[in-house]
């Protein structure tokens, strides 16, 4: 009886455990049909936006992987959300009624982001204008960006360097 007792218990805890494994890897394969279905939004809508506003594909993606490592919902510290990581102001003013709708946030961080390079003549002072803010650049100038836009910069140029590679 004992035997049979032990068995029983070594069984049930079996198919228990290979139950909480079947359960964990059809949430991780559902996670992943997720994050694969919101990249593919992402890539579609960044080539929209790079052809309404005439900015580059790779440039756009290197912005989104800087902002927000490609986290939809994602919000930093400062309040900037989604993709391209917009501020409820700017958002509004670049009319995103949803920042963490994908085709949205993409389209408007976009549009600022052209618009950024029209008021200050290059693309390197518009990624400084998005990070730092226009009014600080205007005020400051790039000799006395902060650390944290320097960085900014570095990692934007790098990603844009990888993007522009796998495109070629």
């Amino acid at each position: 009886m004992w035997k049979r007792l032990s068995v029983y218990r070594i069984i049930t805890s079996f198919v228990l455990g290979l139950s909480v494994c079947l359960i964990s890897v059809s949430i991780y394969s559902a996670n992943l049909n997720n994050a694969m279905a919101n990249l593919l939004r992402i890539e579609q809508a960044v080539a929209v936006a790079a052809r309404a506003y005439n900015i580059e594909p790779a440039l756009i993606m290197a912005v989104i992987q800087t902002e927000s490592s490609f986290k939809v919902r994602a919000i930093s510290p400062a309040g900037a959300k989604g993709l391209m990581q917009l501020m409820d102001g700017t958002a509004i003013l670049m009319g995103v009624s949803d920042v963490f709708n994908i085709e949205q946030n993409v389209m408007g961080g976009t549009r600022y982001l052209s618009e950024m390079i029209a008021m200050f003549g290059s693309t390197r002072k518009a990624l400084v204008a998005y990070n730092w803010g226009p009014g600080n650049l205007a005020k400051y100038g790039m000799d006395k960006m902060p650390r944290e836009t320097r960085d900014y910069l570095k990692k934007v140029t790098a990603a844009y360097y990888h993007y522009e590679s796998e495109r070629n």
